[in-house]
């Protein structure tokens, strides 16, 4: 009625870096049913032809066999971000400490006070343009249609004007009012850690599905009458949400003998700029088009990282995959037989599931893989 394992398997032998590991376990409940009634049906009339009642423990495994039997090679496990996706943001947000690119808004603050000129200029266009609208129709179609564009174009420039302007400043003046209540622990943390190795590590959500049950007797996905042959099929019930997990390890921060140097380094790295090679592509006109299609952060990090000395360096990069499910075996009515525990589980399977292995240190040019709605919204106002 049941039994279980665990199965770990390490590796052996010292390593400098990541140990992989692999750890399965499973526990299988059949459930015990006393007494067991079935009935077979002509499918032309409808009427019941003959009906069978089994009784003691296993009543039903009499008539169905040992079914049921869901093991880890039949749960799939699907994660929203690939492992060499989220490699990169690891490495990303090791080599990139910075919160607020305070350098490129003192040296682009002379713009502000245009840009609140201008903000004030279209939202007054804007205004008069709406009250000529909603005013009677007077003039040729060419010069209403001409009043249409411009007004849709003012929009577009408020639109821009509040995305790429107020909204990231606003942002960045939040990000250091709330520094500033941590900033005393935040820096002799920082000081602390320094010249020590530093990990950071990103994470994936995912989801588990049934697959490769095709030598499963009996089984099928259909859990209604009259579809198939098949007699029971799966019920997935989540005990630990599936997550992919990416790290990397190493030294990003300089050993400074003086702790004012040291302070200093915190500063800069934080609340500054990450390195000039980030500083200088801020800097370029309608670079920010570019990041919503590439990502171009390991060519920049490494940059950045170059012409700082070389201070940052990663010794070990790893994955790891862990999830746990209760996968069930629910006994379903097939084509012309039924018994009284059709849509019930009869069979009980627990999954538990961790693998975690060392990963190269690669760096790769690929795509943002974050063009959605509101990056089209952005572009379709940048061409308009």
């Amino acid at each position: 009625m049941d039994y279980g394992y665990s199965e770990i398997l390490d590796w052996p032998y010292p390593m400098s870096g990541t140990k992989p590991v692999d750890h399965q376990h499973r526990k299988m409940h059949r459930v015990q049913l006393d007494s067991y009634d079935e009935t077979v049906w002509n499918q032309s009339t409808g009427k019941p032809i003959q009906e069978y009642q089994c009784q003691g423990p296993e009543a039903h495994c009499y008539s169905w066999g040992d079914y049921g039997e869901i093991s880890h090679s039949n749960i799939v496990a699907s994660y929203a971000t690939d492992v060499p996706s989220l490699l990169q943001q690891a490495k990303h947000r090791f080599m990139n400490e910075n919160q607020v690119e305070n350098l490129v808004n003192i040296v682009e603050s002379e713009q502000f006070v245009g840009s609140l000129k201008q903000l004030h200029d279209l939202t007054s266009r804007s205004k008069s343009s709406i009250v000529a609208a909603l005013g009677p129709t007077t003039g040729s179609l060419k010069k209403q249609l001409r009043g249409i564009k411009l007004r849709s174009l003012d929009l577009s420039n408020l639109y821009l004007m509040w995305q790429f302007g107020f909204a990231p400043l606003i942002s960045d003046l939040q990000k250091c009012a709330k520094s500033v209540r941590t900033i005393k622990s935040s820096l002799n943390a920082a000081i602390s850690r320094a010249g020590k190795p530093y990990s950071v590590v990103v994470s994936s959500p995912g989801t588990l599905s049934v697959g490769n049950m095709g030598g499963m007797t009996g089984y099928g996905p259909i859990s209604h009458a009259g579809q198939d042959s098949s007699w029971w099929h799966e019920q997935l019930t989540l005990l630990e949400q599936p997550i992919r997990r990416v790290g990397v390890k190493g030294i990003r921060t300089y050993d400074y003998n003086s702790s004012t140097f040291q302070k200093v380094d915190y500063y800069l790295s934080r609340f500054a700029a990450n390195g000039p090679a980030s500083y200088i592509w801020e800097r370029i006109p309608f670079s920010f088009v570019v990041d919503w299609f590439v990502d171009l952060s390991a060519i920049i990090d490494n940059l950045d990282d170059a012409l700082a000395g070389g201070n940052k360096s990663i010794t070990d990069c790893w994955t790891s995959e862990q999830w746990r499910v209760l996968a069930s075996a629910v006994k379903h009515r097939t084509i012309a037989w039924t018994s009284d525990s059709d849509g019930s589980p009869t069979v009980n399977n627990e999954l538990g599931y961790y693998h975690r292995e060392p990963l190269p240190d690669t760096s790769r040019i690929s795509l943002s893989g974050r063009f959605g709605k509101k990056q089209s919204l952005l572009l379709a106002a940048l061409l308009h």
